[in-house]
């Protein structure tokens, strides 16, 4: 084989590969939204308006592997050698729309069982893997929660990463609970940094404020280098004039 046509070759190989792996695997999960949603006893609006969004993401996604599919599907003998570097070109392109399509797929999956948390705290995990280590967290969260507090956790991993935020804030003035303090405050930043993608804009500041209370804890047992961090991280997403007078001291 000459080398022209074994950079063709390979150009080909590559894309077939994207389509194939990138079809199981976004078809996978666009099925599993589907599965969820008719497993769900939602009123028949609700139910459609989810529809819609979850056909929307089907139709891109068939449409952008239809388009690979056809447009790189090209014989050999009709390639020509300056034609090879317009191939990778467009390789490049489907593969960065996928990307897209991927990120748009997973923050839908995110406002999907924000919506409806106990898909994330039912017997079943759920089946895309980053739903999965979401799941993992709140089930720490809330056995922590419910360990530390003596109460029943909330279902909802936004309030409850809230509610583990405040309790952090109350453990930190008791030094023989400053660890608990601190364990707490990891798992509240550690719930919002998985739901952050759903709501950025709405999330930023319920992180930053997370993070405040985290640094507080590590200064609290002593730990400056680790407060120092929280603290500069939090600087991105809450004013400075916010913070406690001893967080902000960390950043000067």
């Amino acid at each position: 084989m000459t080398d022209f046509g074994a950079q063709l070759s390979k150009i080909l190989d590559e894309a077939e590969y994207l389509h194939g792996a990138t079809e199981a695997a976004q078809l996978s999960d666009i099925f599993w939204l589907k599965s969820e949603l008719e497993s769900l006893n939602l009123p028949r609006d609700q139910r459609a308006a989810w529809g819609v969004r979850i056909d929307v993401l089907h139709h891109k996604s068939s449409d952008c592997l239809h388009r690979l599919k056809t447009e790189l599907n090209i014989p050999p003998a009709a390639a020509g050698d300056p034609g090879l570097a317009d191939l990778v070109a467009q390789l490049n392109e489907f593969r960065r729309r996928l990307t897209e399509l991927w990120e748009q797929i997973e923050t839908e999956e995110l406002r999907f069982v924000l919506e409806f948390p106990g898909i994330l705290s039912g017997s079943y995990e759920p089946q895309p893997p980053h739903l999965k280590h979401f799941a993992q967290i709140l089930r720490e969260s809330t056995a922590l929660w419910c360990r530390v507090s003596g109460k029943p956790a909330s279902s909802a991993p936004l309030d409850l990463a809230v509610a583990l935020g405040d309790l952090a804030r109350q453990l930190c003035s008791s030094p023989d609970k400053v660890a608990e303090a601190t364990r707490a405050a990891v798992m509240a930043v550690s719930l919002l940094r998985c739901a952050i993608r759903a709501q950025p804009e709405a999330l930023r500041p319920w992180l930053g404020t997370a993070l405040v209370i985290l640094a507080q804890s590590h200064l609290a047992s002593g730990e400056i280098e680790d407060a120092t961090a929280a603290a500069a991280e939090a600087r991105d997403l809450v004013n400075l004039d916010d913070m406690p007078e001893e967080v902000r001291g960390l950043l000067e």
